[in-house]
C-alpha cells in the first residue's frame, strides 16, 4: 500500500492524482454522512451517554488487570 506524501515541489493536484480510491486502499467505500448525521455523531463523541446496566455488568464480569 502506498501513501501519498507531499513534497515541497508537489501541488495538491499532484497528490490527488497519486492517492488511491478508498475502495482500493481499504477494501470498502467510504460512508457519506448527512450534515445532521455528522452533527449527531460529533455530539455523541464529545458528550458520550452514561454506560447502561448491560455495559456495567460486562465491566464487572471482566475487570481490568
Amino acid at each position: 500500500m502506498s501513501v501519498a506524501v507531499k513534497k515541497k515541489s508537489e501541488s495538491c493536484a499532484d497528490i490527488e492524482r497519486q492517492a488511491q480510491p478508498a475502495e482500493e486502499q481499504f477494501g470498502f467505500e467510504p460512508t457519506i454522512l448527512s450534515q445532521a448525521d455528522w452533527d449527531m455523531l460529533m455530539e455523541v463523541m464529545e458528550n458520550p451517554p452514561e454506560p447502561g446496566e448491560k455495559l456495567r455488568a460486562l465491566f464487572a464480569k471482566y475487570p481490568r488487570g
